[in-house]
């Protein structure tokens, strides 16, 4: 098993979106908050890559010459 870090692009938007409502669904259902990560659309995971200095980042599980988006999304200012 191997894991790497590395830098998204702006088409991996999907997949980080997917991801984001995956980590926040059970919690969204709880509390109903209407600022829940679960809301957000891939259209706002877009803008992130046009923010200065924003660098936006996606954690692979790395397993037989495969890739697999973890369920981690990096947003470091």
């Amino acid at each position: 098993m191997n894991v790497e870090i590395v830098p998204a692009t702006i088409g991996d938007t999907v997949a980080l979106t997917a991801i984001q409502h995956q980590a926040f669904k059970r919690l969204y259902d709880i509390y109903h908050d209407e600022g829940s990560l679960y809301l957000r659309g891939s259209d706002e995971i877009a803008v992130w890559f046009s923010r200065p200095n924003w660098y936006v980042y996606k954690i692979l599980y790395v397993k037989q010459r495969s890739q697999m988006p973890t369920a981690g999304l990096w947003i470091i200012l």
